[in-house]
């Protein structure tokens, strides 16, 4: 696997090398994501894999950031909207928590209210099988 990633890395490399040829970066991402899944599959990926290969994930996401959603920060870091424009993580995170504990003890109508607020903001909010509550901006 390490001589994958490398190969990986090289192509990576190469393509953006080559006049930004981004079809080629990205096919190197997405050929060794399925490779270390197949491995994965079989068995074969070993733990001292897993570093290297989200090393490389890292490295690709410098470049193209399209894994980590940071795009609202960026953005605000550019001098694009404000912290103003929306609720910020903390704020979001406690708003979920509550209406978290307005569930558990079955306050529907708290918990409805506090949806709505978050939607209103530009928030919604996703109530995962496992009970887990995960949440993104519109």
């Amino acid at each position: 696997m390490a001589a994958r990633i490398a190969k990986a890395a090289e192509e990576l490399d190469a393509g953006l090398a080559d006049d930004l040829n981004t079809a080629l970066a990205l096919a190197a991402a997405f050929d060794l994501v399925r490779e270390a899944n197949i491995a994965a599959d079989k068995g074969e990926l070993r733990q001292g894999d897993v570093p290297m290969v989200l090393e490389f994930l890292a490295t690709f996401d410098k470049v193209f950031g399209v894994l980590e959603d940071n795009d609202g920060e960026k953005l605000r870091t550019l001098g694009y909207g404000s912290a103003e424009s929306g609720p910020g993580d903390a704020e979001i995170d406690r708003l979920v928590a509550e209406r978290n504990a307005a569930k558990k003890k079955r306050d529907f109508a708290a918990a409805d209210s506090i949806r709505k607020e978050l939607s209103d903001r530009g928030i919604i909010i996703e109530d995962v099988k496992d009970g887990s509550v995960r949440w993104k901006r519109k």
